[in-house]
């Protein structure tokens, strides 16, 4: 186990009180560079689409101030955080654990959060309920190239889990995703008895 405690803050510095802190297993622990050798792209696919299940998750005090256990050790762990500000926005943000079985002093500084919506349809344009909405950051790569080592290192660097399931009439939003600098997000849709579906979500500063 491992004690994992801190302080969230909100854009503009101020404690970033009653935000939620989920800590996940972090999927890309361990030498990158034998992870990429060793798993192949669908690999990746498969692991990152399991349904993120939060291992250990609490609010923050009046302070942003934040304390929780977690059943693994603090270096295989990923810390994301979300709040939902009095205005109709979000934000978030997150950060890998550190090495070492105990940390007191994370400092998670928030920004405003991206988010995804759509409505998942079958090839007759019916709406497909409970389908799995997975998003991942990716390069952005040109057409026709190849992903490079380098390329899915990136992404599982700045990998935090996010998903959501569409309702009734085959809508899903993924809220909370953080804003990228050199990537951009896939999505990865799947659903039992249909083929999985995969597109790129470029986004500007607006």
């Amino acid at each position: 186990q491992a004690a994992l405690s801190g302080r969230v803050l909100r854009p503009d510095g101020s404690p970033g009180a009653g935000a939620i802190v989920r800590v996940y297993r972090d999927i890309a622990h361990g030498d990158l560079t034998a992870i990429v050798r060793d798993w192949t792209f669908v690999d990746l696919l498969e692991k990152a689409c399991e349904p993120p299940a939060a291992i250990a998750e609490g609010p923050t005090d009046a302070e942003g101030r934040f304390s929780l256990m977690v059943p693994l050790p603090a270096a295989e762990a990923i810390l994301a955080v979300a709040l939902s500000p009095p205005a109709d926005a979000e934000w978030s943000g997150g950060l890998r654990g550190p090495t070492g079985q105990e940390s007191t002093d994370l400092e998670i500084q928030l920004a405003f959060a991206l988010t995804i919506a759509g409505t998942v349809k079958d090839p007759e344009g019916a709406p497909l309920p409970g389908s799995t909405v997975v998003a991942l950051p990716w390069p952005d790569v040109y057409d026709g190239t190849d992903l490079t080592t380098h390329d899915i290192e990136d992404v599982l660097r700045v990998y935090q889990p996010s998903a959501a399931t569409t309702d009734a009439a085959g809508r899903f939003k993924v809220h909370g995703l953080p804003q990228l600098r050199h990537s951009q997000y896939a999505l990865v849709i799947r659903r039992a008895g249909h083929c999985s579906s995969f597109l790129t979500v470029p986004y500007g500063p607006d």
